[in-house]
């Protein structure tokens, strides 16, 4: 065990349940903003409370997904696959957020009465 481990008490599979648990969140996350619910349950995890503004909100994002040619990893590659397919159909509006577009006049603005003197 690492000393992080023994702190926290888990051991391994303890931690690839918790990455399990995470990651089927995430994936009803994904599957609520793809097919449109009104509701995605962002809360079910921290992974997914962080990503809340990445995934459904206002921004626009890039999934990478790892895969691998090996028949051993099939099922594992097949998964992801899904996965990306589920989050391609996730349509985010992204926009400049208003108080972004104001801090950005104000500097024009000094930047112009600056050049003016």
């Amino acid at each position: 065990k690492t000393e992080e481990e023994a702190r926290r008490g888990l051991g391994k599979e303890a931690e690839a349940t918790s990455i399990n648990k995470s990651l089927r969140a995430v994936q009803a996350v994904i599957a609520g903003l793809a097919a449109g619910h009104k509701h995605v349950p962002y809360k079910e995890s921290k992974l997914t409370r962080l990503l809340s503004n990445s995934l459904g909100g206002n921004a626009l994002t890039v999934l990478i997904a790892t895969l691998s040619p090996s028949p051993k990893d099939f099922s594992e590659t097949t998964n992801t696959l899904l996965y990306a397919r589920a989050a391609k159909k996730i349509l985010n509006k992204a926009a400049q957020n208003a108080e972004e577009a104001l801090v950005e006049s104000a500097i024009q603005n000094t930047r112009s009465s600056v050049t003016e003197q």
